[in-house]
């Protein structure tokens, strides 16, 4: 039996303690960059920080290696690679009070939760693109298939974020920023959320004459007329930027003296079999500084945004745009997200297919009229002036950070909503012995344990919350567990934040359908213990081998079935005393295909545990006729089909068999 699709590999939001606003105004606030800060990106970040740092507010950008903070001399704040983040602390040692996560992808998830664990705060989420657009152009399949993708357990590389409709990550946030309106759509429902505009740096891109000299330097012919391209090529927009040069071909091809000057890292190849003839009227540069790229967009008779009124498009707001207005020329951009507000004609040309052939029409256009040239340099600086601004943004962003509740160490209370549960659930006592999952235990853990009881949609969301009160109710808090192919760690963080000393044991391979991404949770729940491999080989790493509790969550139905015997008198040897309980969920097919070898492997399993073939046989028939057994849902059914044809996959009566027994027992 294989597991369901899994909402998160990471972490989701937890019972933290009750949490108190800032009543001051300024914050500590850490910024959790997916790139190099001298990205697009990390750009944007440079310079909200900077007008943050004005404000009064601490600030603190994490970026993913040490090589991607190249020159950070003129920010007002640390840059830390992110496996050092979490350590960081601010004047005084203080934690940080929010953090910032530049966008949803899992390895900016991963060193978002860490610092999150490390600092006890929360997060924001914010959204520069349609993530899965850009997942499923790195993948090279449809957005529509990426859920399908990660049921079938396929990998998504962690610079990528995992589908939205399935994104944890985001909806644990407090709230969301974006860069552009239709973003939002992907904001956690019902929390804070706003849209901060980028723009560029006063100071560096502004209207001035062209530089002849700097043209000459690049090899320039001062006759030509140019187009400057400041933008990387990447599987999403590859096409659109291939559209630009064929766009200039063909004004090279009409008789018109024209150069593209190009910016700019191409990350996949921009052309198949004309790379010498597309490339024919192209001034290739390196990197270039701020300064000069500012200089060379002024020495650009026309900018062009190359694009189309598409999906990807309506999602995302080009950061080289607040650039090109700001540099005072005329602009040609398509009718998506900012053109949509740019008035056609007088702001800029608005594109309404986006191909070569109408960049080349509109690139003419203004080539070959001086007076609509001007107005549209004008109306250009006219849109950024009255439209995109930092100090604005940076303004707004402090504003909107006071809607969120955050929980700094100073004022931090007492984790007492976590503590009342666990209180409840020691006291209250709960099934030992051969049991099943039912509804009236499934709608108390909906009530009192929704972090766990709603992840899944699927059996898990009955056994995760199971396993938390079995442990509560039989184990003392401040003894030592371990956890049998954990995986996502849910249960396991809840139950180090109530004191318990946690093991983790899981190969993080893959297999089963199992999470792969091993650092990025290790460094998420820095409270846990992680072994990586199999149990109990395993634990030869550590000193101490022995457990008041060993537990598994769906992990034993998994176990081959002539390996059973070794596994419990490993439960045996590896418990501290013969008291000491072993608790375990595991999923079983009481009717449809499967059924008997389900049945056959849960003998074999409970055998070993202390219970007989009889007591299996009465614990089926029960479930069967009890209309408080807890089933998979048609559903959660069709989700674990996934692609598979129905008729290779038909429908199962599929229930969660529990054991909480003493260790004494198995062997």
């Amino acid at each position: 039996m294989t597991d369901g699709p899994q909402k998160s590999r990471l972490e989701i939001g937890t019972l933290d303690g009750k949490r108190t606003r800032i009543s001051g105004e300024n914050l500590r606030i850490i910024f959790v960059c997916h790139g190099a800060i001298d990205t697009n990106s990390g750009i944007h970040i440079s310079n909200l920080v900077r007008v943050l740092s004005d404000l009064g507010h601490s600030l603190m950008v994490a970026v993913p290696t040490a090589e991607d903070s190249p020159d950070v001399t003129e920010l007002p704040c640390d840059v830390v690679h992110f496996p050092d983040a979490p350590s960081y602390r601010f004047e005084g040692g203080k934690p940080a009070e929010i953090v910032h996560a530049w966008t949803p992808r899992q390895h900016v998830a991963a060193a978002t939760q860490a610092i999150c664990a490390a600092h006890e705060c929360g997060y924001v989420v914010h959204f520069e693109d349609h993530e899965d657009e850009i997942t499923a152009a790195a993948l090279g399949i449809s957005p529509s298939k990426l859920e399908s993708f990660v049921r079938r357990g396929k990998t998504i590389p962690a610079q990528f974020a995992r589908p939205l409709a399935s994104n944890a990550f985001v909806e644990g946030a407090l709230g969301a920023t974006s860069l552009i309106e239709p973003l939002l759509e992907h904001a956690p429902v019902g929390k804070p959320a706003l849209v901060i505009h980028p723009a560029a740096e006063d100071n560096l891109f502004y209207p001035r004459p062209r530089s002849e000299e700097l043209l000459k330097e690049i090899g320039v012919n001062l006759e030509s007329r140019v187009i400057v391209y400041n933008g990387n090529v990447h599987y999403s927009n590859v096409q659109e930027v291939r559209s630009l040069y064929l766009a200039v071909n063909l004004l090279g091809r009409s008789g018109m003296n024209v150069t593209l000057i190009r910016l700019g890292k191409d990350y996949v190849p921009l052309h198949e079999n004309d790379k010498e003839e597309i490339r024919r009227h192209e001034v290739r540069l390196p990197f270039q500084s701020r300064q000069r790229v500012a200089e060379l967009l002024t020495c650009a008779d026309v900018l062009v945004q190359p694009g189309q009124a598409n999906a990807f498009n309506r999602y995302r707001f080009p950061s080289k745009l607040p650039e090109f207005f700001a540099s005072g020329r005329p602009v040609v951009l398509p009718r998506a997200n900012i053109g949509l507000s740019v008035e056609n004609g007088v702001n800029g040309l608005v594109l309404e297919r986006g191909d070569a052939l109408e960049i080349a029409h509109s690139v003419r256009k203004i080539l070959m009229d001086e007076g609509l040239a001007k107005r549209l340099a004008n109306g250009a600086r006219n849109f950024y002036e009255k439209r995109l601004s930092w100090s604005r943004s940076g303004n707004t962003l402090s504003d909107h950070y006071k809607n969120y509740p955050l929980n700094p160490e100073s004022q931090k209370e007492p984790n007492t909503e976590l503590d009342d549960v666990a209180e409840h659930y020691a006291t209250c006592g709960v099934m030992e012995g051969l049991g099943y999952a039912t509804v009236k235990d499934f709608c108390d853990s909906v009530d009192r344990l929704p972090q766990l009881a709603v992840l899944n949609q699927d059996l898990k969301d009955a056994q995760r919350p199971w396993i938390f009160k079995a442990i509560l109710a039989s184990v003392p808090r401040g003894a030592r567990l371990c956890e049998i192919g954990g995986g996502d760690p849910w249960v396991a963080d809840l139950l180090a934040r109530l004191g318990y000393e946690v093991v983790l044991v899981d190969p993080y391979d893959g297999r089963d359908r199992g999470p792969d991404e091993f650092e990025a949770i290790r460094a998420a729940y820095p409270h846990i213990t992680f072994v990586r491999g199999l149990f109990p080989d395993a634990l030869v790493e550590l000193d101490d081998q022995t457990f008041d509790c060993i537990y598994s969550i769906s992990v034993l139905e998994h176990v081959p079935i002539d390996l059973i015997g070794d596994l419990v008198d490993a439960i045996k040897s590896h418990s501290r005393s013969n008291n000491s309980p072993t608790i375990h969920a595991i999923d079983n097919v009481l009717i449809g295909n499967g059924d008997k070898e389900h049945r056959d492997h849960l003998v074999e399993l409970v055998r070993g545990l202390g219970f007989s073939a009889d007591d299996v046989g009465t614990l089926l028939e029960r479930a069967h006729n009890d209309v408080e057994t807890y089933l998979l849902s048609s559903e959660a059914h069709n989700r674990w089909r996934g692609q598979m044809p129905y008729e290779d996959f038909p429908m199962r009566r599929c229930i969660s068999v529990q054991i909480n027994a003493p260790a004494s027992a198995s062997g």
